[in-house]
């Protein structure tokens, strides 16, 4: 997979894209979000070089600016953002970006050990309660249970909800830094017959 490729399935469609470089047209058309951004600056800087890309020097606060910025472009009726336990500047920012809607904060954990938090912030409440559930079984959850059209995810990494979206039949759009990150999740989703090609 290269910079800038797109690729195409049934279900979904996916990008090895930076958000600092904007938003790839195909991710507008998505009505629901959930996404697991870098939670600090070295975690940030950590996945920036795996993916052979310079650091970002200007701080953590640019990166929030951009991701919420990018969220903004989307304008989904429903935002999931999977944060850490210290999630008050993701919920400030989804307040302000959403402000009419329902923002619910849930305890979570990821690989069931790591504690983390995921926000919802909807125009309708849930459809049911996420707490203590681990991120995996929340976004399973998500695909199966939540109302929308398309899922995006901004920073897809190894591609848990293309991945649930796609057992789901759901349709699905995302970008990832890491072209091979980004390959793992093709393949994952190949090797349950989903048939991927680059987009003509």
């Amino acid at each position: 997979m290269k910079i800038g490729e797109l690729w195409d399935c049934g279900l979904g469609r996916v990008m090895v894209h930076d958000l600092y470089h904007g938003l790839p047209d195909f991710m507008r058309e998505a009505d629901c979000v959930f996404v697991d951004p870098p939670y600090n600056a070295a975690l940030e800087n950590g996945f920036r070089t795996k993916a052979g890309l310079a650091h970002n020097k200007l701080g953590f606060n640019r990166f929030l600016d951009t991701l919420f910025a990018r969220l903004a472009e989307i304008a989904p009726r429903t935002c999931f953002v999977e944060c850490g336990t210290k999630y008050q500047p993701f919920a400030i920012r989804l307040r302000r970006l959403m402000p009419d809607a329902h923002l619910m904060v849930y305890p979570s954990t990821y690989y069931r050990r790591h504690p983390c938090t995921v926000l919802r912030a909807g125009e309708d409440m849930p459809p049911l309660d996420y707490s203590n559930l681990d991120e995996a079984e929340i976004i399973a959850t998500v695909c199966k249970t939540e109302t929308f059209d398309m899922i995006a995810d901004p920073c897809m990494g190894l591609g848990l909800v293309g991945r649930s979206a796609f057992a789901a039949g759901r349709r699905f759009v995302g970008t990832e830094l890491n072209a091979a990150r980004l390959a793992v999740m093709v393949d994952r989703i190949r090797r349950k017959g989903g048939e991927w090609h680059v987009a003509a």
